[in-house]
């Protein structure tokens, strides 16, 4: 009985920092496409920046997570980081279904070479900052 009770408030703990970690990365979001709208006349800037900088932190917290793995006996604190930042946070912050949306758009009305563009650009983009955030934090690791 023990063992049904501590598996579900894992899992009840786990939907909590999931959720968490997704309402702020979701808040993020229509923050960081409100700031892009205030700069720019180009409506899918803001997709573009959080899908890129999403793919930056998702990098940074790859490569912190497995360095923790690496460094820590706590498995759980591991999992309890990759289910908030990863899972949540960068799983609302940066969506792909978003870029699809946006390209369709533009194809709607005719806008092709754009579209293709944006999608190019937003894929591009996030594997290359993807590869930076993991960079990064190796970088800083080594630099202590």
């Amino acid at each position: 009985m023990s063992l049904l009770i501590n598996s579900m408030q894992t899992s009840m703990s786990s939907f909590l920092l999931v959720g968490l970690g997704g309402g702020i990365g979701a808040m993020s979001r229509f923050g960081v496409s409100i700031l892009a709208n205030q700069f720019t006349m180009i409506p899918v800037i803001g997709t573009l920046i959080s899908n890129t900088l999403g793919c930056l932190i998702m990098g940074a917290i790859f490569q912190l997570l497995y360095v923790m793995a690496i460094d820590s006996s706590n498995e759980l604190l591991v999992e309890q980081n990759r289910l908030f930042f990863a899972v949540g946070f960068c799983g609302s912050f940066t969506t792909l279904s978003a870029v699809i949306l946006d390209a369709k758009q533009l194809f709607d009305i005719n806008q092709y070479i754009q579209s293709f563009m944006y999608l190019f650009g937003t894929m591009f983009s996030s594997i290359i900052f993807f590869f930076f955030g993991v960079f990064l934090i190796n970088y800083f690791i080594q630099n202590q």
